[in-house]
Order: structure tokens, then sequence, then C-alpha cells
């Protein structure tokens, strides 16, 4: 069973506990401004940072970057299996390998960084769908 008969998956009630007994813990009042990893998981980026990724897989010893209407962003040769794409304005990205029609690719994210705190009291929460990670 993923869910209870509310409609929660144990994977939202776990995460949800965790928030709960963080905040009842005396968490401080003044937060820091949230930031991406320094190891870029799932290739997000903030604007402003130097966006390199590891290359899609292939021969080519080229790539190119696309934004979301097609267009060549970027493009050079594949170093130590890396693309050095720049700097990046927030949107989506596709890094090719090859030619334009290679299948090879990666999706890349640049977003703009927080300005402000995720408040404490924020309703935005996330459910994991890690029901099947726990035992009955």
């Amino acid at each position: 069973m993923t869910g209870s008969k509310l409609g929660v998956t144990s994977g939202g009630i776990l995460l949800s506990f965790l928030g709960l007994t963080f905040l009842s813990c005396g968490a401080p009042t003044t937060r820091a401004i949230q930031r991406t990893l320094p190891s870029h998981p799932g290739n997000i980026f903030l604007t402003g940072e130097r966006v390199v990724v590891t290359a899609p897989y292939g021969e080519a010893d080229t790539w190119h970057a696309v934004d979301y209407d097609g267009k060549t962003v970027a493009e050079g040769r594949v170093e130590n299996g890396q693309a050095a794409l720049g700097q990046l304005s927030a949107g989506y990205y596709e890094l090719l390998r090859g030619t334009a029609n290679s299948t090879n690719r990666i999706s890349v994210g640049v977003l703009e960084p927080l300005r402000a705190p995720t408040p404490l009291t924020s309703p935005i929460d996330i459910d994991v769908a890690m029901a099947w990670f726990f035992p009955k």
C-alpha cells in the first residue's frame, strides 16, 4: 500500500514529520538563503554561476547547447569528459554531443537565485514517492 486513506504517501508523511521535528526543536529564527549544492545534482545551476557538466556519452569531440526554442547558445569541445558552457541566463537547456540530430543529450537548468530565505511557514512541500523504500 503506497498511501493512507487521506491520499498521503509514506514518503510525504516522513518528510512532513522531519519538517515538524525540525520546527519543534527550536529552529533558528534567521535563515540563510538556500543555494544549489556545489555538485549541482540534476545539472541545476544559478544565474551567474559557470555551467560545467559531464558531457553526454558519445564519440564526437564537440558539443553544442540549445535553449528551449532550439537556438544554439553555446558550443565547444569536450575536454576531460566535460562541457564548459560558461554563464547562461535563467532557462532550460539541452546539451547535445555531436550533430544536431544526436540522441546523446542531457538537460541543464539555470534558475534565478532566491532573493530571501524560504519562510518557515511556506506552504510548499514535496512528495518524493518513496513509499516502497519502507517496510509495511
